[in-house]
């Protein structure tokens, strides 16, 4: 009975264990300094109607804002002056964007293996400038009441599941090992529209724990996470690292290539 109730106190405490991590930006130190984290939204490119892409954006926000028990992300206007070019810009302006120039927009991730970057800048211990933009250059986004029929494009993709994803990043939070947590980096399946306990605990952390960094405040020294890699312009040229990409983002589209020069090959 003695050896049982020991094992039963091991498995609480190992179950109770926390695996989200956070992004480099967090890591630094950098928070934000309040919520929500307002972004404006600009649907124009999504092959969807402004009002669902505004749905299932809010829907998103909705779910960290209900986990968490703290209003972290809210969609501030639709706002169709902001650009994709300009997304990752420091420039004040929190935005969501749907590129058709997603190399470009992305300062160099693959459109062909990337279906969303997003994240912020971060500027000592304070996080400043969200960003996600979506690859609608080489994806053909839906929702559950959606699913756009673009004819040129043969690879699609869920809108809530990668939003949820990419609104962790522009928190703070990097991957989980938690397996069906929305900041996996790997899918089990197409959507992931839910929280895990383990993403609701790493958004609670990021909130709770405040502007605790010891960084340097000077702009001179921002830097940005972007998608499941990252971004550093500490010396004033912005140069894409995705060696560490995760496969959340690069997973479907790699298996849509292999497919395709599969094909080629056979024909």
């Amino acid at each position: 009975m003695k050896k049982l109730l020991i094992l039963g106190l091991t498995l609480t405490l190992t179950s109770s264990v926390s695996a989200y991590t956070l992004n480099t930006v967090a890591e630094s130190g950098a928070r934000w300094r309040s919520f929500p984290v307002s972004m404006k939204l600009n649907p124009t490119n999504s092959g969807l109607t402004d009002a669902e892409v505004q749905r299932v954006i809010s829907s998103a926000m909705g779910k960290w804002n209900t986990g968490t028990a703290i209003d972290m992300l809210d969609v501030s206007s639709v706002d169709h002056s902001v650009t994709s070019a300009t997304g990752m810009n420091m420039d004040g302006v929190n935005s969501i964007t749907f590129s058709k120039s997603f190399r470009e927009d992305s300062n160099g991730f693959d459109p062909d293996v990337t279906v969303a970057v997003g994240g912020q800048y971060g500027d000592g211990d304070t996080m400043v400038d969200a960003f996600i933009i979506f690859n609608a250059e080489s994806v053909v986004w839906s929702t559950d009441k959606v699913n756009n029929a673009n004819r040129s494009i043969s690879y699609g993709d869920d809108l809530e599941t990668i939003a949820l994803h990419e609104l962790g990043h522009v928190l703070g939070l990097g991957h989980t090992t938690v397996s069906g947590a929305v900041m996996n980096a790997t899918r089990t399946s197409k959507t992931v529209r839910e929280l895990s306990q383990d993403d609701i605990e790493g958004g609670q952390y990021l909130a709770n724990s405040g502007a605790s960094g010891s960084g340097n405040s000077s702009s001179s020294n921002a830097s940005k996470t972007a998608g499941c890699g990252s971004i550093s312009n500490n010396t004033g040229n912005s140069g894409s690292n995705i060696g560490g990409m995760g496969l959340m983002m690069l997973l479907p589209l790699s298996i849509l290539i292999f497919a395709r020069r599969k094909a080629e090959a056979t024909n």
